[in-house]
């Protein structure tokens, strides 16, 4: 036995459509011998019998009829009775509507009056549902009844309009940029991009201001003995899938590789067994040039690097990449 939503499906699936003399004459039916009578009578579900009386009597209140008739169509075409389907097959965008300007709308309902609504529709590649709503409502615009699509503002004045709101939040603050005078103007219920306020902006005398350039860095110094000044660095490698550190010490002096290590980290327990071995070899240096990496340094506390050099003496400098840039242009 189907399970119940099994079921649901198997119902929904099978859903009789109904054409528009079928629903009046039930209506009819159902205003003469009553909703339940003539849904019995004719088979049909009263709860939709009953929606359509209502629409109808709705409708009617109103001045119109429901259902509404179905205008004639050139070359004896029936109208499209709903939109596209949103469902799009694999791998196929799905098709944005457009957005039609009033002169626009003016323009094609012009031309299919000219040629027809089909003829049209393939010339000016809109579709055949849109035309004919188009026309309905300007129908029912001529007798009062609903806005014409074929009116509305002129889009040049819009776009004054939206320039002139953009200029006057710039004066009122003239120290905001153009993505702050976009957010203020969304807080109004104006939506317009960045880009265009800063197309207003610049037309109107808006110049974006120019960052400082850092001073180049020409202060070279360079050590007077070897074990004067060491480099340290780390530089990131690959070598097939594994990822590599290696830690370079470098003697300012003669730029001799004092040490080096590699880890698959930058590690502190690598820097001081690298270190130490370094200093085994070729002694004590008087200062340790590197960055702030994790392994060299501690924002928080003393790091354990810092405590070995406290031990032996040894002068630490935190530097940037200008004041180490020996070391980097070796690993680079």
């Amino acid at each position: 036995m189907p399970s119940s939503r099994r079921r649901r499906g198997m119902a929904r699936r099978k859903l009789r459509k109904y054409t528009l003399e079928e629903k009046r004459e039930a209506i009819g039916l159902a205003i003469e011998v009553g909703v339940a009578e003539a849904a019995r009578r004719l088979s049909l579900p009263s709860g939709t019998l009953s929606c359509w009386v209502f629409k109808a009597r709705e409708a009617e209140k109103a001045g119109e009829e429901w259902p509404p008739r179905v205008e004639p169509r050139e070359e004896e075409e029936e109208p499209p009775t709903s939109e596209p389907s949103d469902e799009t097959a694999p791998g196929e965008r799905r098709r944005v509507a457009k957005v039609y300007t009033p002169s626009q709308r003016a323009a094609a309902l012009e031309r299919a009056v000219e040629v027809g609504v089909t003829a049209a529709s393939k010339e000016l590649g809109i579709s055949r549902f849109s035309l004919y709503q188009w026309r309905r409502k300007v129908a029912l615009a001529a007798t009062g009844r609903g806005e014409s699509p074929t009116s509305g503002p002129d889009p040049a004045d819009i776009e004054a309009r939206r320039d002139r709101e953009i200029l006057t939040m710039w004066r009122e603050h003239p120290g905001l940029g153009p993505s702050q005078v976009r957010n203020q103007l969304r807080r109004k219920g104006i939506k317009v991009s960045t880009a265009t306020v800063r197309r207003v902006m610049e037309d109107a005398g808006y110049r974006p201001p120019k960052a400082r350039k850092s001073s180049a860095h020409d202060n070279r110094y360079e050590a007077v003995r070897p074990n004067h000044i060491w480099h340290l660095d780390f530089v990131h490698r690959w070598i097939g899938r594994a990822s590599t550190f290696t830690l370079i010490l470098i003697d300012d002096h003669s730029r001799f590789v004092v040490g080096h290590g590699v880890d698959d980290a930058e590690r502190a327990d690598m820097v001081l067994a690298t270190f130490m071995e370094a200093v085994t070899r070729h002694g004590r240096p008087e200062m340790v040039v590197h960055d702030k990496g994790s392994a060299f340094w501690a924002w928080k506390g003393i790091s354990r690097f810092t405590r070995l050099l406290e031990e032996m003496d040894v002068e630490q400098i935190p530097a940037t990449k200008q004041t180490n840039g020996k070391v980097e242009v070796f690993n680079g």
